[in-house]
């Protein structure tokens, strides 16, 4: 699994902002090794009144927000690094102007699948005697 969120200051062109999309696929496919259609990316554009740029950083700033399971080595994530710096500069974003921030999720999120799996598999085998409780009962109204 990994998502991305590419952030950037708005008036990249259509073509552009379908390039750098495809282009942090692109290093997440080859720097995580994950398959071609895994990958989520979205981009969003800030107005240029909305955001404070630190001084030395120029138009073209881009943060890259990753989230990716955990367990992923520091040569892994420097790669990454590596090939969306490589994959940005094609849109003449230096790479002084791109941050990197990855995160890792606590536990082991679950795919959709796998909680559909879980709640069949809850309601054939109930747990608990007690009654269904309705909507509206209990302390919480």
């Amino acid at each position: 699994m990994a998502l991305a969120t590419i952030e950037l200051l708005a008036g990249r062109s259509i073509d552009d902002k379908r390039g750098i999309l495809d282009g942090v696929r692109r290093a997440l496919v080859g720097a995580l090794q994950v398959p071609e259609d895994d990958p989520t990316v979205k981009l969003v554009e800030h107005a240029s009144e909305d955001v404070i740029i630190p001084p030395r950083h120029s138009e073209q700033y881009a943060i890259v927000e990753v989230t990716m399971f955990k367990g992923r080595t520091e040569r892994t994530k420097r790669r990454l690094y590596k090939y969306l710096v490589a994959e940005l500069g094609a849109f003449d974003i230096p790479a002084s102007d791109v941050q990197v921030v990855i995160s890792n999720p606590r536990g082991n999120p679950r795919t959709r699948a796998a909680r559909r799996t879980d709640a069949r598999q809850c309601a054939a085998y109930p747990t608990s005697t007690a009654p269904a409780r309705s909507r509206g009962d209990g302390p919480h109204r």
